[in-house]
């Protein structure tokens, strides 16, 4: 699948991903600070999980923020159209409904704003390259 339409696919789930792992590094640090028995391995391998979560975290914001410029760079069609189909998830009926687009023409607009996307992101330098490298391992994208 296209980085863009993963990119997209995702970011109106970003948010609470990033709130569950503030949850998971909260339980991680509190599980190593009331462990009062553990030995220094283990609290190293504490210490480990959290900040591998935090980066982890880091990137997921880093990924919206990223997407969120991007979204807000393209034209009010585009921006609508992107609004719409992959924050409020509607559906094709109600999409052409709302715009008074036939199946055909909501296709290409679609199409033509996922492309303007693209194209505001490869401007910034965020490629297919660069998603493989710092995205395409993890396990929670689409």
């Amino acid at each position: 699948m296209n980085y863009t339409s993963v990119m997209l696919n995702n970011y109106s789930s970003l948010r609470t991903v990033i709130r569950q792992f503030d949850k998971i590094v909260q339980k991680e640090a509190m599980r190593s600070h009331f462990n009062g028995r553990q030995d220094a391995g283990s609290a190293y391998d504490h210490a480990f999980k959290v900040v591998k979560y935090v980066h982890k975290k880091q990137k997921l914001i880093d990924l919206h923020n990223i997407t969120t410029r991007a979204i807000n760079s393209l034209n009010r069609e585009d921006k609508t159209i992107i609004y719409f189909r992959f924050v409020l998830r509607a559906e094709n009926e109600q999409m052409m409904k709302r715009f008074s687009f036939s199946q055909r023409t909501l296709y290409r607009r679609i199409c033509t704003a996922q492309k303007s996307f693209e194209s505001v992101l490869v401007s910034q330098g965020y490629d297919q390259n660069w998603f493989d490298k710092n995205y395409k391992q993890e396990n929670w994208m689409n």
